[in-house]
């Protein structure tokens, strides 16, 4: 058996019960992975040490870009650390409750072209 075959194993033992989580729970976490469902269709699996929070700002810590500067868009509970840590957050309106929650701002929904709308609003106000 290959280390890889050993992971997944261990990683389906871990989240063996997770068709039962409902949708839209985000956060369960294990001793090594954090996971989520946002549908029947999508299920997270990610190190329970990673979020995109953390990612980004190590990110601007190395390019040295002021995290003030930041913008940051997300739409699912998996988004929730990283709208909480940037004051420039944005909750897709298409988002469930709870990651609306985490943001400091509403944008418009997936189908009304909310990032598209958000980014050309950013971009006239920097004109």
């Amino acid at each position: 058996m290959t280390q890889l075959d050993e992971i997944q194993k261990r990683l389906l033992r871990e989240v063996a019960d997770l068709h039962e989580v409902p949708e839209g729970a985000y956060n369960i976490r294990s001793n090594s992975q954090s996971a989520g469902r946002r549908s029947t269709a999508n299920i997270e699996i990610t190190s329970a040490c990673a979020n995109k929070a953390k990612a980004i700002s190590r990110y601007c810590e190395v390019m040295g870009i002021d995290e003030d500067e930041v913008v940051t868009i997300g739409d699912s509970g998996n988004d929730i650390p990283m709208l909480q840590h940037f004051k420039n957050s944005y909750a897709m309106g298409n988002a469930d409750e709870v990651t609306k929650k985490a943001a400091a701002h509403i944008a418009l929904s997936n189908r009304e072209k909310g990032v598209a709308r958000l980014l050309e609003s950013i971009c006239d106000q920097m004109a």
